[in-house]
């Protein structure tokens, strides 16, 4: 179970009166049953993500929950004990729940109006207003967001994952409480993508601001589909420049005329 997920359980353990949590959007009534993602190592790629294809669109076949009940969580400002995670309900898909373990060691439970991005006026209005305010980030909505980690999620030949057992000691405990409440293995979301030894050039990056550089044309897999990418320039000169040569070699082959 992942750490919030783990942390609001114990609380529902403890007597109503000593509780830390303040549920405003009745988010305990959907706790049963969920299956929860650490998300923490693809949420800024997310993030990215969903600021482009706000843009351009989603693959919709990609959106979809992984399960009726879907717990995403991730970390909170560097430096900070804070936790947060959002739970998004088949049987209710025009809400989501917000969590979020505060410094102090309060939880926070609030529920959001669920707003499917679209090209209409309605959602434009709501994306100037409302944007995703978890990292500070503005370039796409807290919905864009949800459906990239989904989009990630559900792409398990690009991404890793792994999986863990549910907690002995908390089943065990709701067992003896008299909580009949199914506990699921949980998995993690891995980003295990660096450059090779041999191939890595000086001033590499994998994330963040790059130095300005020229991209060649190219084709992508982009939410499950693959794409033409055009050649175009990237990056910023705040953080350098760096030049590129591509060297043109004929394919191996074991024919005299090369194919």
């Amino acid at each position: 179970m992942t750490p919030l997920a783990l942390r609001l359980f114990r609380e529902l353990l403890q007597p109503e009166g000593k509780r830390k949590i303040k549920d405003t959007g009745g988010t305990l009534r959907y706790l049963a049953d969920i299956h929860c993602f650490q998300v923490s190592a693809i949420y800024s790629l997310a993030g990215e993500l969903a600021g482009r294809t706000a843009e351009q669109g989603f693959d919709w076949s990609l959106t979809f929950l992984p399960f009726p009940r879907t717990w995403l969580e991730f970390g909170g400002p560097a430096g900070s004990n804070e936790r947060n995670a959002f739970l998004l309900c088949a049987e209710d898909k025009d809400h989501f729940w917000h969590i979020r373990l505060r410094d102090d060691g309060v939880i926070d439970c609030s529920m959001w109006q669920f707003v499917r991005p679209s090209p209409d006026d309605t959602y434009r209005r709501h994306k100037e207003q409302k944007r995703a305010a978890i990292d500070g980030a503005a370039a796409h909505t807290t919905e864009e967001l949800l459906l990239a980690i989904l989009s990630i999620i559900n792409t398990p030949r690009l991404f890793a994952r792994d999986e863990h057992p549910p907690h002995k000691g908390l089943v065990r405990d709701l067992h003896r409480a008299g909580h009949d409440l199914p506990i699921h293995a949980s998995t993690t979301i891995r980003l295990d993508i660096e450059p090779s030894a041999g191939e890595a050039r000086p001033g590499a990056r994998l994330t963040g601001p790059k130095a300005l550089h020229w991209c060649r044309a190219h084709l992508r897999l982009q939410l499950g589909k693959i794409v033409l990418v055009k050649a175009h320039q990237r990056g910023s000169e705040d953080v350098g420049t760096r030049d590129a040569d591509y060297a043109v070699k004929r394919p191996k082959s074991g024919g005299s005329d090369g194919h």
